[in-house]
């Protein structure tokens, strides 16, 4: 008898060890399925940030074409109102741009033939008493070339367009600038803008 209760306490405390070794397993297990748990959630969050981040680079470059496309249409709206009112290559302030004189005005035109045909000597012939012409433009703000292609200073001669009105009004803000160079300026602005007669 006490054979067997030897052998029923030896197999007793094998069946306490195998409960042991099975406990420690399914905490082992448990615990890597809640790490592979945790790396898919990791794997999961990291997914869902690349398509965000995806997301707004991909709105940050359709919000710059949306922006380019808008500026392109500007352009071309502000090109066509320009050549539809006639305005196409008149200077804005500060700017010069180039036209033929038969581009020009009626009014432009005609002076300008007079001018050239008395040699751009004073006032023209047919000028009005007190409308100026062949007096000195001091081009202070630089708004025309200051030296030719020889790097010599350019002067410069300022003439009415217009004939000063004979009611006592003052003269208009329309003038011829001659440079020393042989260049011939317009400016209907008084000066704020030339356009270059070609």
């Amino acid at each position: 008898m006490g054979g067997d209760s030897g052998e029923g306490g030896h197999s007793e405390g094998y069946n306490a060890e195998s409960s042991d070794s099975n406990i420690e397993s399914s905490v082992e297990t448990s615990s890597n399925s809640e790490i592979d748990a945790e790396v898919t959630d990791n794997e999961l969050d990291l997914v869902f940030e690349d398509e965000q981040y995806e997301k707004r680079e991909t709105g940050d470059e359709n919000s710059e074409t949306k922006e380019t496309g808008k500026e392109n249409h500007d352009k071309i709206e502000d090109h066509t109102e320009k050549i539809e009112d006639g305005t196409e290559g008149e200077a804005e302030d500060g700017e010069i741009s180039e036209k033929d004189i038969s581009e020009l005005p009626p009014n432009v035109q005609e002076s300008y033939y007079r001018y050239v045909q008395d040699g751009w000597n004073g006032p023209h012939s047919d000028a009005t008493p007190g409308t100026k012409g062949g007096g000195e433009f001091s081009n202070r703000d630089g708004d025309l070339p200051t030296v030719d292609n020889e790097g010599k200073p350019i002067t410069y001669k300022e003439y009415d367009v217009n004939n000063k009105p004979t009611d006592g009004s003052r003269r208009d803000h329309e003038r011829f600038v001659i440079g020393s160079d042989g260049s011939v300026y317009y400016s209907g602005d008084h000066y704020d803008s030339f356009t270059k007669i070609k």
